[in-house]
């Protein structure tokens, strides 16, 4: 399937679906970041684990000055200058639940 987001490649993309899946049918799924972006004009890191499996507008993850995992629109990335990191294409070594993060 093909990414609806400037910054996420398709192979990012049915990672993050995949991870959203699992969500899904695995309460304990606890996934690993796919994807690390930047705001250079805010200094703000975003950590992407999922896309919504029902609604593929929406990503889960550590965004912008947030301190709780959330879901955020694409037309709010889009709206945000969001750059890859770096390391975009490297797995991170530790998940979102160190933050408490919830689904609900």
């Amino acid at each position: 399937m093909a990414s609806r987001f400037p910054f996420i490649t398709d192979a990012q993309f049915e990672l993050l679906l995949a991870n959203g899946l699992q969500s899904q049918s695995q309460e304990d799924f606890d996934p690993l970041p796919v994807l690390k972006l930047f705001t250079p004009d805010a200094g703000a890191t975003w950590l992407l684990t999922e896309i919504d499996p029902e609604d593929h507008d929406m990503a889960f993850g550590l965004c912008c000055t947030q301190h709780k995992p959330n879901y955020v629109e694409r037309r709010v990335m889009q709206r945000t200058r969001l750059v890859p990191g770096r390391s975009a294409h490297e797995r991170a070594a530790i998940s979102l639940s160190i933050t408490g993060a919830d689904h609900d």
